[in-house]
């Protein structure tokens, strides 16, 4: 029964989402013609999309239900910024302008998604828009539709870094001077410094300093046990907090990567360098010999570093504290 009752409370509320959205169609009966016919995932702030690898793994995981279905594959990525200002395309063109979309509500068949499934028919609709899709991993694709994908060749298809963001991974990977190890650690607001909404800061007022300060000690000993794992290697360490990479930059042998960390559901008005920052901490994580995610005791099970780890067909270890 409770089973039950989840799925139905999921589909309440994905019904309701769509609801929401149909408010920015027209509802006019002239129908785009003239539009191409295409599977947008759409990026534009209407509705929440989730954090960075919210956004790259649908990216990835609906252009493998295209690909496997010779469906032709967009993304409208408008929000906070332009996705391509960030990252371009590689082997696949998924850019799209505004003016290409359809904006009639006869024209546009609207999916939301946390299951994991993705039923991609027009129904006589010209395109597709899919404005999230959560819960699904490319095996079940695979097992689907009898393809042999990899999350690592679909996203090398779709993605390479702007000059811009290839020149602060390479600066980086200079001053480590080789190989390294990756460590990712999410604390989301309990450090007080990372906002990830209302839910999360009233989490953080319930949080001692006292238990603050047991976590950040628990969090540094278990990156020093990483460090006694790896000793002739360095640490490379990606947080959502400042305040803890801030602290262990000063150990020997670690690296962090200076600038600010911001959920993008719950900023808009940035700096681009700040959206960037994310995006620099991902792929510098998927460059490590191996990958470590450090959670518990409060800290978010996050899928920062398996994104990271499935970019590269890299090794991930799970820490719990």
């Amino acid at each position: 029964m409770k089973k039950i009752k989840n799925l139905l409370t999921i589909f309440l509320w994905l019904s309701y989402k769509k609801l929401q959205l149909t408010k920015y169609y027209l509802k006019t009966f002239s129908k785009n013609s003239s539009k191409e016919k295409y599977c947008v995932l759409k990026v534009d702030g209407r509705v929440m999309h989730g954090g960075l690898v919210d956004r790259l793994k649908s990216a990835v995981l609906v252009y493998a239900i295209c690909k496997a279905n010779n469906i032709p594959f967009k993304i409208y990525f408008s929000s906070p910024f332009k996705l391509q200002d960030i990252l371009l395309p590689n082997e696949y063109d998924w850019i799209i302008s505004k003016k290409d979309l359809t904006s009639n509500i006869f024209d546009t068949k609207i999916i939301t998604s946390y299951t994991g499934k993705l039923k991609l028919k027009f129904n006589y609709k010209t395109q597709i828009h899919v404005y999230n899709f959560g819960g699904g991993y490319i095996d079940h694709i695979n097992s689907q539709f009898n393809t042999d994908y990899t999350f690592a060749s679909l996203f090398k298809e779709l993605f390479q870094p702007s000059d811009k963001l290839s020149l602060l991974i390479d600066d980086i990977k200079k001053k480590i001077g080789g190989s390294y190890i990756s460590v990712c650690y999410r604390f989301q607001s309990l450090l007080g410094d990372f906002y990830e909404g209302k839910h999360f800061e009233n989490k953080l007022l319930s949080f001692s300093n006292i238990e603050r300060e047991k976590l950040i000690n628990l969090s540094i000993a278990a990156l020093m046990n990483i460090k006694e794992n790896h000793p002739n290697m360095q640490l490379l360490v990606t947080s959502d907090s400042s305040t803890f990479t801030s602290l262990v930059s000063k150990i020997p042998n670690i690296i962090t990567i200076p600038g600010k960390t911001v959920h993008m559901d719950y900023t808009s008005n940035e700096e681009e360098n700040t959206y960037l920052k994310s995006y620099l901490d991902l792929y510098m994580l998927s460059g490590g010999d191996k990958i470590y995610r450090v959670s518990g005791k409060g800290l978010y099970e996050s899928g920062f570093p398996n994104v990271a780890a499935l970019m590269s067909n890299t090794e991930i270890e799970f820490i719990e504290l």
